[in-house]
């Protein structure tokens, strides 16, 4: 389940995606690409009118389990069952290589609106942010819930939002300082949104 917003706020949508090897995990914010799961260690990344070939995202340690897209459509971060992010240009100038630290399966990653930092989520109870530039160590969200089924940070960069299977909704300062806010679902908790001003959020439950 994913949920989002238009560009005013007015209107919000969720929506399942489709299961199947071939169903993109992740598709650019400009339009152009998309990718997709191909092999158990590899993806590729193709254009939307599949003309010309493919990008293929070799040595994944593990099936591919989630990916993002940078705001300006030219990195795409990969997440893998077996926990390790790993950050590719699409130019071909080579990537920051792989951000390791997760102690379970990748469940989720999103970029920061500036494409500096990328936060990610993982069945490890953990929601962890990185700087890019792999500068220091990743800021470390750690609930006293079970895993973290989401994460994405606010329009201005400053929060993030996670999910939980508990059913909790925690948001938190993206530099790990103080404690989180805590609203509450009955149930597992598979995504949130924040509103394109940054005051609300949306979340969708499987309550």
């Amino acid at each position: 389940v994913a949920v989002s917003f238009s560009a005013d706020g007015a209107r919000a949508v969720a929506h399942r995606r489709a299961s199947g090897a071939q169903e993109a995990l992740a598709r650019s914010p400009d339009g152009r690409w998309a990718l997709r799961s191909t092999r158990p260690l590899e993806a590729q990344v193709t254009r939307e009118d599949w003309v010309g070939e493919p990008i293929v995202l070799a040595s994944l340690d593990g099936p591919a389990a989630a990916a993002t897209f940078s705001p300006d459509s030219r990195v795409v971060v990969t997440s893998t069952e077996a926990g390790t992010m790993r950050v590719w240009r699409l130019d071909g100038a080579g990537g920051h290589g792989a951000l390791r630290g997760h102690e379970g399966p990748a469940t989720a990653a999103a970029f920061s609106p500036d494409g500096a930092r990328v936060v990610t989520a993982s069945k490890d109870g953990t929601a962890r942010v990185w700087r890019l530039d792999a500068r220091g160590e990743p800021r470390v969200l750690r609930g006293p819930g079970g895993a973290v089924t989401a994460a994405t940070f606010s329009p201005d960069g400053a929060l993030v939002i996670t999910t939980s299977e508990d059913g909790a909704v925690r948001v938190w300062r993206a530099d790990g300082a103080g404690e989180p806010v805590e609203l509450r679902h009955t149930h597992e908790v598979r995504a949130a949104s924040f509103f394109p001003d940054g005051t609300r959020v949306l979340t969708a439950s499987a309550d």
